[in-house]
């Protein structure tokens, strides 16, 4: 299973590197869910708009529903292009195993209809309070790339529909053979830093969510993947910080910011710590490649 999920994630990462596509998993079926955190990131957008909805707790409520509209629609066509409450394009591609329904792959970060983009964004920041400025600045930054051909795309994205379904497959085997699934709480507590690691997690908070001690969780993730929690959390960080970095548009404070640092030096010690180089090093070594 591990080994599978590491080619899914592979692809993926030559889709980006490749082809500059955002690509991500969305509304998995509930037999491939216990192990999505195998494809952790790639279970939610990470573009620069996003980022910032994401610290919105009632944008995200809103994206769960606009995410059963697109199954709904799902139902009756396997692949269109649809902007999503929040403005952005993206093309969806239903994923499928005989008839059963297994979620879809967005492939995301465009704008057709900046009009009808704006429109959204402004409604969404009127209604939760999210700075109208900000949000447009980076959605204009996420979205500057041009329409791709759609056959073209369909033929890179129809391996990776292959792939998920052979996942499902797997899931399937796993559970006939009777081996044991993973463990429900690394994964639910996986599952919950990978959507909410940009705001500002504290141990207290992500305890109370998971429903055990702040102590027990603690010894618990550290006995399963060899680390602390919020090293692992500030890991996810900068990881999404280094793809931020490599646009000139948002300073290394900002960038802080927006991945869920709340200061700024704290963000270089740990950027530095990990990756042997400061931000603006890193940066700077980015222009040059």
């Amino acid at each position: 299973m591990q080994k599978l999920a590491d080619e899914m994630i592979f692809y993926i990462r030559f889709l980006e590197k490749e082809y500059g596509l955002e690509i991500s998993l969305c509304d998995l079926h509930e037999r491939i869910f216990p192990y999505s955190n195998l494809l952790t990131p790639y279970h939610t957008h990470r573009n620069h708009s996003c980022v910032l909805l994401k610290k919105y707790a009632n944008v995200q409520k809103e994206c769960i529903h606009w995410q059963k509209l697109v199954r709904k629609k799902c139902l009756h066509a396997d692949h269109f292009y649809g902007v999503c409450h929040a403005g952005m394009g993206e093309y969806i591609f239903r994923i499928m195993h005989r008839e059963t329904y297994l979620g879809f792959i967005s492939v995301s970060g465009y704008c057709q209809e900046p009009h009808k983009a704006h429109g959204r964004m402004r409604r969404i920041c009127d209604r939760h309070g999210v700075p109208y400025a900000s949000l447009s600045f980076l959605f204009e930054t996420s979205t500057n790339r041009p329409l791709p051909e759609f056959e073209r795309l369909r033929a890179l994205v129809l391996p990776l529909q292959k792939m998920c379904e052979l996942f499902y497959i797997a899931v399937l085997s796993e559970e006939e053979g009777k081996i044991s699934p993973p463990d429900a709480l690394l994964n639910a507590l996986q599952v919950y830093l990978a959507d909410n690691f940009t705001n500002p997690l504290t141990l207290d908070e992500i305890s109370r969510r998971l429903h055990y001690s702040k102590s027990y969780l603690c010894h618990y993730f550290y006995a399963k993947k060899g680390m602390g929690i919020m090293q692992y959390v500030n890991g996810m960080r900068i990881e999404l910080a280094k793809k931020l970095l490599r646009d000139d548009s948002f300073s290394v404070a900002e960038i802080a910011f927006q991945v869920g640092f709340n200061d700024a030096n704290y963000f270089t010690n740990c950027f530095r710590k990990r990756e042997g180089v400061s931000p603006t090093q890193y940066r700077k070594s980015q222009h040059l490649l």
